[in-house]
């Protein structure tokens, strides 16, 4: 999709506490398309929320592993 749809892709993440010991992660995204796209189909949506979750999801294992990075 980049290159062709999309020019930027803007993400913002924050962690909430959820009160349980853990937290909750919000998010809000932004699609910057190239003149003539109007939207970003909801499979492509979708594909870009799974890569997204993936990444996290390997941040997570690396600073469990790697408790003094952040300190």
């Amino acid at each position: 999709m980049f290159g062709e749809k999309m020019e930027a892709l803007e993400s913002e993440k924050w962690f909430v506490d959820s009160g349980d010991g853990g937290c909750l992660i919000k998010w809000k995204t932004r699609h910057h398309l190239k003149p003539g796209h109007t939207h970003v189909p909801e499979e492509e949506s979708k594909s870009l929320k799974e890569l997204s979750v993936k990444f996290l999801a390997a941040t997570e294992a690396y600073l469990v592993a790697h408790p003094h990075v952040s300190t």
